[in-house]
């Protein structure tokens, strides 16, 4: 990973993604997230039309960045339980999923969200153990 000229996250995505056979849409995810990065000759696989090996490849990369939907309002952070908020130009925005991971936080009226997709909590266990142990009554929906 550190031969790669990205930040440690966006390698690690790009390092799933050709075990998950989605190389050629992460490209293009980081390609969009950092427009003057130059990649390394890597086997380019697609994925297609499978969304869930994509949103897999970017949890690896982003595990510590996840987000539970908060009973009250917004989102809490699921490292610190810091209270966020998907910002407003995002597709998710409406929808307001029940668990996401996002790129990065922007400050302005609130602490926003951005670059957000929904994932399934039980990646955030598979993909980044040291961050999220597994627990019952974290993940069920009886408890949101």
């Amino acid at each position: 990973m550190a031969e790669f000229p990205l930040d440690p996250p966006l390698s690690k995505m790009l390092l799933a993604s050709v075990d998950l056979g989605c190389s050629d849409e992460i490209l293009t995810i980081i390609a969009m997230i950092q427009t003057d990065c130059e990649f390394y000759k890597l086997a380019v696989v697609s994925a297609g039309k499978n969304f869930t090996k994509i949103r897999k490849a970017i949890t690896a990369g982003f595990f510590f960045h996840g987000a539970r939907k908060d009973p009250q309002e917004g989102y809490r952070t699921l490292v610190e339980n810091q209270p966020v908020y998907i910002h407003p130009s995002s597709a998710l925005f409406q929808r307001q999923p029940d668990w996401v991971i996002y790129h990065e936080l922007v400050m302005t009226t609130k602490e926003f969200m951005r670059e957000v997709t929904v994932v399934d909590p039980r990646w955030l266990v598979e993909l980044g153990p040291s961050y999220h142990e597994p627990n019952p009554w974290r993940l069920s929906k009886r408890c949101a």
